[in-house]
């Protein structure tokens, strides 16, 4: 894993694919500054990239400071105190007008298993100043990974995180530890239409609109639905750029490179003329993996294009507005 600069960092967590407006970095350490952001237990320190420690891990996933459950001395944990917190201090303000939050770090977990019962590598959560509620376990040993956390319940509340470590029992202790970096709590906003829709051949305007959160997990469908458009099939494109070109007498909505879905056949939910609509499931799309850029944090530009053999603009074509929307974990 590359190193990054600490502008590179940010740069990356603002997600450059997505407006500004998209989403929000609410909080970030990447502990160069050192601990000022938290509470530790003895065991928890920040370490640099010149301990002996971390040779086999460099490089850190940025800068040269990270914070480190175990023994400096000894490498492992074995003769580490624990169990061992590590507790944000400041509260974060998660917006109650976002639509979903989510909690991000860097971390390489070397312990005895992953997801096992021992060696815990616990986060928890505190509301509003509450007790400490179990939030999810970081679950991947032997490599850096960036585990995401979803947020979402707790919108409209003041939050504060806890990195917990529990070897639970005196036996194979003698694994490094947790190292964590770039802690990151992000909200998104909740999806956005843009652009304009092409008057059809019905004298209608076909408008977009969703239903829904946008999701690697959950299990209900995000659907997002072309609106007043005529009786004939249709696709949904999307891309990660957004455009306002103007394309077959309207509007691209949405920049190259693209992807397209299958053809939706309308059905009948309204009254003529403007009586037809589209609909497709994205989250079936997010979750199929059948596109690995379709990951928490991402945000995408959607527009749905279709027939319209009538088209007053003589391209035979059918274009809504665009949407963009970020996806939650």
């Amino acid at each position: 894993m590359p190193r990054r600069s600490l502008a590179a960092t940010l740069a990356a967590l603002a997600f450059a694919s997505a407006p500004a407006a998209a989403q929000q970095v609410l909080f970030h350490d990447d502990f160069e500054a050192g601990l000022g952001n938290w509470t530790a237990s003895v065991s928890w320190q920040v370490q640099d990239d010149a301990s002996n420690c971390f040779q086999h891990i460099l490089p850190f996933p940025s800068g040269n400071q990270v914070a480190y459950f175990g023994n400096p001395v000894s490498c492992t944990f074995f003769d580490a105190a624990w169990p061992g917190n590590l507790d944000m201090n400041v509260g974060v303000d998660l917006p109650a007008t976002a639509q979903s939050a989510w909690l991000t770090f860097d971390s390489y977990d070397e312990a005895e298993c992953a997801s096992c019962g021992w060696d815990w590598r616990f986060v928890y959560v505190s509301v509003d100043g509450g007790p400490w509620v179990f939030l999810d376990e970081s679950d991947v040993i032997f490599d850096w990974h960036r585990p995401v956390m979803d947020l979402t319940p707790y919108l409209g509340s003041n939050v504060r995180i806890r990195f917990h470590f529990d070897a639970v029992d005196d036996v194979w202790n003698v694994f490094l530890g947790w190292v964590i970096d770039d802690v990151t709590i992000v909200a998104a906003d909740a999806p956005l239409t843009y652009c304009t829709g092409k008057t059809n051949s019905l004298g209608c305007v076909p408008f977009i609109s969703t239903v829904g959160l946008p999701s690697v997990s959950s299990t209900t469908p995000f659907r997002i639905v072309a609106n007043d458009v005529g009786d004939e099939v249709g696709r949904l494109w999307y891309s990660f750029k957004k455009s306002n070109l103007n394309f077959h007498g309207g509007k691209l909505c949405i920049k190259a490179p693209m992807q397209r879905l299958t053809h939706k056949v309308p059905k009948q939910t309204g009254a003529p003329p403007c009586e037809w609509t589209l609909s497709r499931n994205f989250n079936a799309r997010i979750q199929s993996g059948l596109d690995p850029q379709l990951t928490p944090g991402q945000t995408v530009f959607a527009q749905w294009r279709g027939r319209d053999p009538l088209d007053p603009a003589g391209f035979a074509s059918m274009l809504t507005d665009g949407v963009r929307f970020t996806i939650a974990p």
